[in-house]
């Protein structure tokens, strides 16, 4: 028996999902967004659906390149079952079960129930942790970019390159300094480069808040070396302070200031 199955591939475990489906079946992909590098979400409207289709796959909330589904549209035809894999935002919001013929997930990444006091909470709460951090990207001028559209940017999963993409490996080896003070490991998917920050259930604000400093501290400290190596200042050991290693005081500033105009 061929079961018409139809995919909407939005990233990398969208991708796996139809080609383990070729294992049972003939499915068919009706959009892909791997030329544009899975950054974005189409409408169910404009998908062409075929009437025949028994099922219609995604996956909620793609953890490496971080676009997730805001809303759940039905299919088109109301006999084609929609099916979810919510493995990393299962829990993480509510959600309407009823437009679902199935919905599945591992459970490790964000069931939390009891601390968490519903999902209507919880939504609340990722939300606030998730625009935290983006409006650290967005506000930082370019120094950090998030390539994925603002609509569809993910409360869980978070990438982000830099400028310069030079000074990655420098901003995750910095980072990892921080691993004792609750520090999120921000080296993204060995698939994609950059950088990933993870930010389920039980990521608290605090966490959150600590990598957005330091994002800023790294952001300063780069731009006054740059500002003193374009005066022909020699900057020859970082600054480290009692409260992280990458933090930088303004005496330390000023005094890489005056270097630039000695």
């Amino acid at each position: 028996m061929i079961w018409w199955i139809f995919n909407l591939v939005t990233g990398s475990w969208g991708d796996k999902a139809f080609k383990e489906a070729q294992n049972f079946c003939k499915p068919s992909v009706i959009w892909s967004g791997k030329s544009e590098k899975y950054t974005k979400i189409p409408s169910f409207d404009g998908l062409d659906q075929n009437p025949d289709a028994k099922y219609l796959h995604i996956c909620a909330n793609e953890t490496i390149h971080g676009v997730e589904f805001k809303n759940y549209r039905t299919p088109k035809n109301k006999d084609t079952l929609l099916i979810a894999d919510m493995s990393s935002n299962f829990c993480s919001k509510p959600v309407d079960v009823s437009k679902f013929g199935l919905i599945y997930a591992g459970a490790q990444k964000n069931v939390d129930l009891l601390a968490q006091g519903g999902l209507k909470e919880v939504k609340k709460k990722n939300i606030k942790k998730a625009q935290i951090l983006y409006d650290a990207i967005d506000e930082s001028n370019g120094f950090y970019r998030c390539p994925v559209e603002k609509p569809v940017r993910s409360l869980m999963n978070v990438p982000f390159t830099l400028e310069k993409s030079d000074l990655e490996a420098e901003f995750i080896k910095e980072a990892a300094k921080e691993k004792n003070q609750k520090m999120i490991q921000p080296k993204g998917h060995i698939s994609v480069g950059g950088m990933r920050a993870s930010i389920y259930n039980a990521m608290p604000l605090a966490g959150v808040e600590k990598l957005v400093a330091f994002m800023k501290d790294f952001q300063r400290l780069e731009q006054v070396k740059m500002s003193a190596w374009s005066q022909g200042a020699v900057i020859r050991d970082r600054p480290s302070g009692s409260g992280s290693g990458y933090r930088t005081s303004q005496k330390t500033v000023a005094i890489l200031v005056l270097s630039c105009l000695a």
